[in-house]
């Protein structure tokens, strides 16, 4: 009997024991599931064809309301989506941009603004570890884009861009000129800074010395239309900050940019069609077709620079009416 009462005990130890080694191996399996989702979770899931929908959307809001950050949308989304941002559509992009904008009437016109990427991480119930991956997700995306290489922080293109972008949103802020448009045509006309006008005459924009100005000038070689190489007086400033000035000092003194329509455009892509029609460059392509609002258009796109618009359109909005 007792040997009996033995065998039992023994059984029932054994039960507990393979209940036991389950029951590890099941936690074993619950925990090794949630670190390889924490892993799942920690990096952005993009890719280039991903980022254009973004940058796209961004630029449809700029058209209609106010450029936005598809930084921001993008991160926003990738927490909404749980990180399977590839199942993301356009709809669902459009409605998230939607949920930046701020609209404000005033003296019968409408303004528009952009609320926050945290402001909308707290309106969609983000919790603190959500919003915490929204934070790591943006900082994440800071080196990439359309052309990623533009962004890294040791590119010549990337350190062209912070040189200058002071001077841009001085430019926008005195002007009214977008500095998306103010860095791409500098980049352009001086070849990211390494151009021999650009180093020796500090002049960033090709502005050529016609019979209005009244300073030094230097004499170079030049492109016009396609390939026809000429030489002509351009303008000589002692600082590029000048540069900078005198470039929107131009645009604005000069009639034919106004009736253009340059400073009614309220998108880059609409501002560099504008300074093509008010002949701001003869550029042309093998074809004889105006090639120099595309090449900016492209320039912009390429070096995410539509992100200033959003920054400092974003601020003007928020210094007229606050953020509430």
């Amino acid at each position: 009997m007792k040997k009996g009462r033995g065998l039992k005990i023994l059984a029932t130890l054994m039960v507990l024991m393979l209940i036991g080694a389950l029951g590890s191996v099941y936690a074993l399996k619950k925990y090794n599931r949630y670190k390889l989702e924490q892993a799942r979770l920690k990096n952005i899931a993009i890719t280039k064809d991903i980022i254009r929908l973004y940058v796209d959307e961004a630029d449809k809001m700029g058209v209609e309301k106010i450029q936005l950050n598809w930084k921001e949308l993008a991160a926003i989304s990738a927490v909404k989506a749980n990180n399977y941002i590839v199942n993301v559509d356009e709809n669902e992009i459009k409605n998230i941009a939607e949920s930046f904008i701020i609209e404000k009437q005033s003296g019968g016109k409408t303004y528009y603004g952009a609320k926050d990427m945290l402001e909308v991480a707290a309106d969609l119930k983000f919790d603190d570890k959500q919003t915490s991956r929204v934070t790591s997700y943006y900082e994440q995306l800071d080196d990439l884009g359309l052309y990623s290489e533009n962004l890294k922080k040791d590119s010549p293109q990337r350190k062209f861009v912070e040189s200058v972008k002071p001077y841009a949103i001085e430019v926008y802020e005195k002007y009214g000129i977008l500095p998306s448009i103010v860095v791409a045509q500098a980049f352009y006309e001086s070849h990211w800074g390494e151009s021999v006008l650009s180093q020796q005459a500090k002049n960033y924009f090709g502005i050529k010395a016609d019979t209005s100005w009244k300073g030094k000038t230097v004499t170079m070689e030049t492109t016009e239309f396609h390939n026809e190489k000429i030489k002509d007086k351009f303008r000589l400033y002692d600082t590029v900050s000048e540069s900078f000035d005198d470039y929107g000092n131009f645009l604005t003194t000069h009639p034919r940019y106004r009736q253009a329509g340059v400073f009614e455009a309220k998108d880059y892509e609409a501002m560099a069609k504008a300074l093509e029609k008010g002949g701001y460059s003869t550029a042309q392509n093998a074809k004889g077709e105006k090639v120099y609002a595309i090449d900016i258009y492209s320039i912009v796109r390429a070096n995410d620079l539509m992100i200033l618009d959003s920054t400092v359109l974003k601020n003007k909005f928020n210094k007229q009416f606050g953020n509430s």
